[in-house]
């Protein structure tokens, strides 16, 4: 005869319960022997030991209710008498899943806005005008002159303007039409 662990309900002590050979209750026999931890002897209905969430056996009764507080003679069976009690209990289950896909999209949208464009004229004006000598470049408004000059040789030397480069920033605004391309995501639902 092989034994094999069962645990007591309300108890932290464990007895053993007589098992076949690979460990299982023989549920062709009415009668499981099951050796308390105070080594008393009881046989116990096999179709009223259970076995719990990780298959070990679970003897689902007290010694209390057992009424083993007065000794027991050898070979005494005891017939517990029970009272089913309900537990519930709630777990998640999954019906349905649902897959979210992003959609790009593109709308063509015409804009309409003023830009600063910004350029130059250059004007060269003859000038053939004596100076002290080189002259720096200098500002008038928007216009910048920058003095070339040029040296002459005669009985002294004397510097002689011959011409101004004058540059001015001419401002305008130039009215842009553009289409751009913006992309919009959105998300569908499937359900499988």
């Amino acid at each position: 005869m092989n034994w094999k662990p069962i645990r007591i309900k309300g108890s932290s002590e464990m007895a053993s319960a007589a098992v076949d050979a690979q460990g299982n209750l023989d549920q062709a026999d009415p009668w499981t022997t099951v050796v308390l931890p105070s080594q008393r002897m009881l046989q116990i209905p096999t179709e009223q030991i259970r076995k719990d969430a990780d298959g070990a056996l679970l003897l689902p009764f007290s010694l209390e209710h057992l009424g083993l507080e007065q000794p027991l003679s050898l070979g005494t069976r005891v017939i517990p008498v029970l009272q089913e009690e309900l537990e519930i209990s709630k777990e998640t289950v999954v019906t349905s899943k649902v897959s979210v896909e992003t959609v790009t999209t593109t709308q063509t949208h015409l804009i309409e806005e003023e830009l600063l464009k910004e350029s130059v004229q250059v004007e060269r004006r003859p000038m053939n005008q004596e100076v002290a000598g080189p002259l720096p470049p200098r500002e008038e408004g928007d216009t910048t002159i920058i003095s070339l000059v040029e040296e002459v040789l005669v009985v002294q030397r004397r510097y002689v303007l011959r011409e101004e480069v004058r540059i001015t920033r001419v401002r305008e605004d130039v009215p842009v039409r553009k289409e751009v391309t913006l992309r919009t995501q959105s998300a569908e639902l499937r359900k499988s």
